[in-house]
């Protein structure tokens, strides 16, 4: 109905900071579906997120446009319900479709609302992964940036939560460590975002906050710069 359209464009725009030019170009939608592994439940209002995939010339084997693979269902009163449908089959990128052709950098985020964020604020190219929690998905989609010379890993940082940093350090080996840059909120603001959304509603510069990520290091080439450290520091406190 026209009442629950205008109760989802709400919570979009006025809960999540994102004007309808976003929501459109992203193809954010909605409907009124039942929760595929609760047959007992009422269908309810939900917000349908997209990931689309490359179509491939079939003469040529490059990418020539984009195909909706999979979609992401949430429902609006029950956040954490979200579910995959169809839910086998290649997962895709949110925002994939939105990404302008030739670009080289990407913002990679953990959610569909950090990816619009990004773009909205800065209009820098941005894709969220399907959050599936499965290595293979992640592999499955990660797949996808290996065209980019440059990529933004923008993951929620729920308080510096190590097994976050972790999870971030892991995806970017995954990724490419000498290509990765990981993203972290600002120092010294009264209020540390969780991650892009966030920062959008607490007004800070997004762009700010990308342009100090930091790459990614490697495992043994952080044990050689932590052992030159050793010595230079050995030498000046002799």
């Amino acid at each position: 109905s026209s009442r629950e359209a205008k109760r989802v464009l709400e919570y979009l725009m006025k809960g999540r900071g994102l004007s309808k030019r976003t929501l459109r170009k992203y193809g954010v939608g909605r409907a009124t579906k039942q929760h595929p592994l609760d047959k007992t439940s009422q269908p309810s209002e939900s917000i349908t997120f997209p990931c689309f995939k490359p179509a491939l010339n079939e003469n040529s084997n490059t990418r020539t446009n984009y195909v909706i693979s999979r979609i992401k269902v949430q429902p609006l009163e029950q956040h954490a319900h979200w579910y995959i449908d169809p839910p086998d089959g290649p997962l895709g990128l949110f925002g994939y479709h939105t990404i302008p052709s030739g670009s080289k950098e990407i913002v990679v985020t953990q959610d569909e609302y950090d990816a619009m964020s990004v773009n909205q604020a800065t209009g820098r190219a941005a894709v969220s992964l399907p959050n599936t929690g499965t290595k293979e998905d992640t592999e499955q989609c990660l797949q996808l940036l290996k065209p980019f010379d440059k990529i933004y890993l923008w993951i929620d940082h729920n308080n510096n939560d190590p097994a976050q940093q972790e999870k971030q350090k892991g995806m970017a080996q995954m990724i490419g460590i000498y290509k990765c840059f990981l993203v972290k909120p600002l120092k010294n603001t009264r209020i540390m975002p969780n991650d892009a959304n966030d920062a959008l509603l607490l007004n800070q510069d997004l762009n700010e906050i990308l342009n100090g990520a930091e790459i990614s290091e490697h495992p043994k080439l952080a044990t050689m710069k932590n052992y030159r450290d050793e010595i230079i520091g050995s030498v000046y406190n002799h």
